[in-house]
């Protein structure tokens, strides 16, 4: 697939199996920010739909709030 996979859409799973999203990837032009408020200590991504091939994330970040 060489660079052309795609994620359009993933979900965000806790520890204790809580899932945010879906959250829909419309393009990877630039950053996408998904605001959610949740206590975790582990986060899983997980790929619901992509255009195929290997794909995967550049750079994920997650922040908290005191």
């Amino acid at each position: 697939m060489g660079s052309t996979g795609q994620i359009t859409s993933f979900e965000v799973v806790t520890e204790d199996g809580t899932k945010l999203g879906p959250f829909d990837l419309p393009d990877a032009s630039r950053m996408h920010i998904f605001p959610v408020s949740v206590r975790a200590e582990r986060l899983s991504f997980e790929v619901l739909d992509s255009s195929g091939g290997n794909t995967g994330a550049v750079e994920i970040a997650a922040f908290t709030r005191e």
